[in-house]
This record gives C-alpha cells, sequence and structure tokens, in this order.
C-alpha cells in the first residue's frame, strides 16, 4: 500500500508519518509526501497511490507567501478532471481549520469523500485514518482472495427511520464512503461472547426488492460478509402479532409473482411464491422461548420512551415479501388462506435479500431477515409507530449478535 501526503506544515506531517509508520503500515507498505499542489499533481501523473491524505489550506507551488485558502479543494477537482492524474483510492480530507471545513466541505461532499477535523489535542482524526487503511487493506486482500472481509453486514432499505435506529443502537459504526457513486459504508465491531466481530452497514435508500437485492450484491461484492442481516419495518399479521413484535423469517416467498389469467368469465391469479428458507439451526436458537422473551425484554427497556400496550415478543415464521404497499386487510386475510396459515409479516425487501445471498458463490453469506411490526397493513396503517419498530428490529438483531446466536454452528 502506497499512502501519499499533500501537506506543507512539516510539524503536521511529520505527526502524519510517525502515526502511519507506527500504527498503520506495514513493512510492505510505503508513503510520499508533496507540500505544495503542483508536486502533488505531478506525482500522481507519475505514481498511483492508495490513500490520499490532503490539508486544504495549500500554496500552489513551493516558495509562495500565501497558501490558497481553498488549495486542497482546488487539487481535488483537478484530481478528478484530469485524465493524465492516476486516481488514487481513496481520498480522505485533514484540516485543522474549523472555519475552511464548512466552506470547503462541500467539494468533498460533491466527490462523495469525507474531511476530517485535524487536532492535536484528540485522536479523532487518528480514527479516520486508520479506518481508510483498514479499509483499503481489506479492498486489497479481496483481489487475492474470496474469504470473508467482515462478520455482519446490516443493510436496510430506507435512511429514516431504519437506518437512523441502526445507528442509534450501533454507534460503534461510523461513516467511510467508498467512491463518487457508492453508498456511504459504515464500518464498525462489537464485544461478542466469541470474541469482537466486525461490521458493515449501509441503506438502500429506498424500497422493494430491487434496491435491496442490488445493495446486498454491492455489500457481498465490496466485503464478502459471513452474516447478512435485513432489518426494519414490516407489517403484521393482526392476531397472530403486535405493534413491536419483531420477526425472524425462517422462510420468505414473494406474494405478488404468478400468473394471471381468464378462467371462465373472471380473471384469477395463480400464485407462484418461490419459497426460501433460512438456516433451520440458526432459526431453532432464535427460537428459544426463555432467550428470546429474555432478548425482548432488554429492548423494550432500551427504548427511551413509552411502548405500545401489551408483552411484546421475538417470533419465528414466515414473512411475504411483495412490491406494493400495502393498506387494506383484504390482501393479509388472502395470504394467510390462500399461502400459509401462519403467516406473520409482510415486507417489500426479504424476498431480494434472501435470494441474492442464496445465489452467491462460495463462500456464500447467510442471509436473515429481522423486522419490527409497525402496523396491520390494513385501513389504519400509518407511521406512528415506525421508529419503535424500527428500533426493536436493531436492538434485538444487536443481542443476537452479542449472543453469537447468528453465527454458524461448528
Amino acid at each position: 500500500m502506497i499512502i501519499g501526503i499533500v501537506e506543507d506544515n512539516l510539524e503536521k506531517a511529520e505527526s502524519l508519518r510517525k502515526f502511519l509508520e507506527e500504527k498503520c503500515l506495514s513493512a510492505e507498505d510505503s508513503h510520499v509526501t508533496w507540500s505544495c499542489i503542483l508536486d502533488a499533481l505531478a506525482g500522481l501523473m507519475t505514481r498511483s497511490v492508495d490513500l490520499l491524505i490532503l490539508d486544504i489550506v495549500l500554496p500552489l507551488r513551493n516558495g509562495d507567501n500565501e497558501p490558497l485558502q481553498d488549495g486542497g479543494s482546488v487539487l481535488l477537482t483537478e484530481i478528478h478532471s484530469r485524465e493524465s492524474i492516476k486516481r488514487p483510492r481513496f481520498i480522505l480530507g485533514l484540516t485543522e481549520y474549523q472555519a475552511v471545513a464548512v466552506k470547503t466541505s462541500d467539494v468533498f461532499n460533491d466527490f462523495n469523500w469525507h474531511l476530517v477535523e485535524y487536532s492535536s489535542a484528540n485522536d479523532r482524526w487518528k480514527h479516520r485514518v486508520s479506518l481508510a487503511v483498514e479499509h483499503l487493506r481489506a479492498r486489497r486482500d479481496a483481489d487475492k482472495s474470496r474469504e470473508h472481509l467482515v462478520d455482519f453486514a446490516i443493510i436496510t432499505a430506507l435512511s429514516d427511520p431504519e437506518f437512523r435506529q441502526v445507528m442509534q443502537v450501533f454507534p460503534e459504526l461510523d461513516a467511510l464512503a467508498t467512491c463518487r457513486y457508492s453508498p456511504t459504508w459504515h464500518h464498525g465491531s462489537v464485544e461478542t461472547n466469541n470474541g469482537n466481530r466486525t461490521i458493515v452497514a449501509a441503506s438502500a435508500g429506498s424500497m422493494g426488492s430491487a434496491s435491496a437485492a442490488i445493495l446486498t450484491q454491492r455489500i457481498i461484492s465490496e466485503y464478502r460478509p459471513k452474516v447478512i442481516l435485513l432489518l426494519g419495518i414490516a407489517a403484521g399479521s393482526r392476531g397472530e402479532v403486535i405493534i413491536g413484535d419483531v420477526v425472524f423469517g425462517n422462510y420468505v416467498f414473494t406474494h405478488d409473482s404468478g400468473k394471471r389469467k381468464l378462467k371462465g368469465d373472471e380473471v384469477v391469479f395463480e400464485p407462484s411464491p418461490h419459497p426460501l428458507n433460512v438456516d433451520l439451526g440458526t432459526a431453532a436458537r432464535v427460537a428459544e422461548p426463555g432467550q428470546a422473551a429474555e432478548i425482548m425484554c432488554e429492548a423494550v427497556h432500551a427504548w427511551p420512551a413509552p411502548v405500545p400496550d401489551g408483552r411484546l415478543k421475538l417470533r419465528v415464521g414466515p414473512v411475504a415479501c411483495g412490491n406494493q404497499v400495502i393498506a387494506t386487510a383484504d390482501v393479509m386475510k388472502e395470504l394467510a388462506a390462500r399461502q400459509d396459515r401462519k403467516l406473520l409479516a409482510l415486507d417489500m425487501e426479504s424476498h431480494g435479500v434472501i435470494l441474492t445471498c442464496e445465489s452467491e458463490s462460495e463462500p456464500k453469506p447467510r442471509g436473515f431477515v429481522l423486522k419490527g411490526i409497525c402496523d396491520y397493513a390494513d385501513e389504519s396503517k400509518a407511521d406512528d409507530f415506525q421508529p419503535f419498530a424500527a428500533f426493536m428490529s436493531a436492538m434485538v438483531a444487536r443481542k443476537l449478535v452479542e449472543r453469537g446466536l447468528l453465527e454458524a454452528s461448528g
């Protein structure tokens, strides 16, 4: 790995080099330093760097009396506009001036790179540099091997409330953008009964199996996770579950795929549900009554507001998936009667995620669906309980991860 540093402050440049050498780089890694915009551009025309750490206040050339207040932004724009430049795989802006950061943050956001505050008084910047190095090392190793790079991947459909609640429940996750058109990956790790486990998380930003499947494929391609968790909200089957229950899908099926044909004088629908089973051993561990009750109790007590009436449960059962938002009780009743009388939940992403996991080459991830019930897909459908349901989904997922219940046995 080669790291480039663009920094005209000798003391700050030395601090960066010392940190990289002591904490980040191995014997085969190296670094190079440029002190002005023109030197950096010339250097990037002839050599490739994996990570470019970029100061913001930079001189155009060595010997200039006054540096440019937006010099880093100028250099960043040139890197992305010149075909002759060997573009770094990752760019991280680093500045100790808050006012400068505010003025230039839009340029970094436009290219989906991060701008980090540098301070000799705290180590926040060191953490972000370390994350970038770890990410690049993982990507480099992925080119050599298709082994798993992270233990768990968490995905949601909606940024709010689903992913927002994931970030509340997993404060260890830190944003790390990878390239201009990628989602923002969030990296972190948690302590579990089986030791430290790494996590990557992202949101598709929209509902539906197609968006969820695309994100699942992206996260598999980037990180080869051992387990993929689809978290968020779902509608529940009234009488089977209540608002706030969490459903672990032991199998998922599509409820709107099939064939419509004319039969006599009416059009009839012949379903083709394409059922997909999840790992039965994991489903059995999750369903263990005493443990499930304990997990739900802990999750409920972690919610910082009043909860809906009723004793909430962690349920294991079927999840139906379709590409329509349902707000009529007839559909849920028809699905229970026609396809599975034990149907617990209805969502729009589960089948796409599980199918993508199942279709992947070895070592394929194990996919699981864990959804909080926010309504009953009937005429009373509303958004009131979505944040609570999303929180319950995320918190139960965390409890399952911490207890090692989602890891492959043996």
